[in-house]
């Protein structure tokens, strides 16, 4: 049993969800630090309990030993329960967790109190990727590949890469396993038209450092990365090249399931770099594009995150449609079309974006399209240059332009139709300044 201390009471705000995974919402509590196990009820008082995890962060990299500490609040008699994906590993606070006997990859960790009187219950999580970088086995073909995910099935192994490898056929990740592919100088080459890899059930997958080379592929919606994991566990893809060439076929990574995540990776003259169908809770960071037709295209994923990234030339930069998805500090130049289309997307945030439509004569920066309902749209603080309209707004209610920057504008700054509740203020307009009606 924890004693009671007012001096261990503080307010503290609490950021709850993922800072990487989705949106968050704010909750003010009265916190209480656990310092050691806790133990049977002794005379409580009733009281909604409430737990909060300090360490480790959210998204955090982890390495070796770690420890996992929590507040607690609303009770002075509880149990603990810590779990890693699902299986309890603790039953107090602070606890010590041995990262290196697990594999590196994408791991939940759950703190769960128990009021002793009440039993009433609180529960917060957290995602962490380990990495420990461990020995795996090297591999320079694509029989080798698969020889070793048949020896390892549902267990964990680290696939290292290396010289030029031909795929007949893609690599498939079905068995349930902890699963991470590097390169090391190490380039993949597709086929026609199949994927280079196929994820359909994994406890974890990693894919880093690889270069796919996808100029044979002929079908324009060829999948190269096909992600559609079952349970929707995590994926990290990081610093991969995907290439096609002139015909601009295939998408480079197509997502079905939800909590991937893609970061520092390039896509080179393809049809679409990354295409999410029904895709939730994905953040796609700092990755460049250049030459596809289309960047990014988000089709009713929720939820997603797309922010720090550079995309140029072509037809569109990103295309949304679902609800509460984050389109924050890109920069996208010289696409022919639009840099952002929000087609029936929901409560979309768009901010701090730079979208030049020099050189090509960009159509338009900011395209919205809907059926007149309440989509609640808030544009905030982007630099709109060089388009022929700056943002145009078709029968989309309740939108929200706020603080942004709009330089020559070769017909309208701002043009709507059909639309009501278009909310302007604290925008600057340069040469010349338009706005319809």
């Amino acid at each position: 049993m924890v004693e009671n201390k007012s001096s261990l009471f503080g307010i503290i705000a609490l950021i709850i969800g993922a800072s990487g995974l989705g949106l968050g919402a704010f909750s003010v509590v009265t916190f209480q630090v656990v310092e050691g196990p806790q133990g049977p009820p002794g005379q409580d008082t009733p009281g909604e309990i409430q737990v909060g995890i300090l360490d480790p962060d959210y998204g955090e990299e982890v390495l070796g030993k770690i420890t996992i500490r929590a507040l607690i609040a609303g009770s002075e008699s509880y149990f603990i329960s810590i779990l890693r994906n699902g299986t309890q590993i603790g039953t107090s606070l602070p606890f010590e967790w041995d990262t290196s006997a697990i594999s590196d990859g994408w791991w939940n960790i759950t703190v769960i109190a128990t009021d002793a009187l009440t039993k009433n219950v609180s529960s917060d999580e957290v995602i962490v990727y380990v990495k420990n970088m461990r020995e795996g086995y090297i591999c320079s073909s694509e029989q080798e590949i698969n020889d070793v995910l048949d020896a390892i099935g549902t267990g964990t192994v680290v696939i290292t890469t290396i010289n030029t490898i031909v795929l007949t056929s893609p690599i498939v990740l079905d068995e349930g396993g902890n699963y991470t592919i590097k390169g090391v100088n190490s380039l993949i080459v597709c086929g026609t038209d199949f994927a280079a890899f196929e994820i359909t059930n994994i406890s974890s997958c990693n894919i880093y450092d690889l270069n796919v080379d996808v100029s044979a592929i002929t079908s324009d919606n060829g999948h190269i990365i096909h992600i559609n994991d079952v349970n929707d566990n995590p994926v990290h893809i990081e610093n991969v090249l995907i290439f096609g060439d002139s015909d601009k076929k295939g998408y480079g990574i197509y997502i079905q399931s939800n909590n991937v995540l893609i970061r520092n990776c390039i896509f080179s003259f393809l049809n679409r770099g990354i295409h999410l169908y029904y895709s939730s809770y994905t953040n796609i960071h700092n990755s460049d594009f250049n030459n596809n037709n289309w960047g990014i295209y988000n089709f009713y994923g929720d939820y997603n995150i797309i922010r720090g990234n550079y995309i140029e030339y072509g037809i569109g930069g990103i295309f949304i449609r679902g609800y509460h998805n984050i389109i924050n500090n890109n920069v996208i130049k010289h696409v022919s079309y639009t840099a952002i289309e929000n087609d029936e997307g929901y409560h979309t945030l768009i901010s701090e974006n730079l979208l030049d439509g020099s050189s090509v004569g960009g159509n338009i920066g900011i395209y919205l399209y809907g059926h007149m309902f309440d989509y609640s749209i808030v544009i905030y603080r982007n630099v709109i240059c060089n388009w022929d309209y700056g943002i145009l707004i078709d029968r989309v209610d309740w939108v929200s332009i706020v603080n942004n920057t709009f330089i020559r504008s070769a017909s309208y700054h701002i043009m709507w139709a059909e639309s009501f509740y278009i909310f302007i203020t604290g925008n600057t307009y340069f040469a010349p300044p338009n706005l319809f009606p």
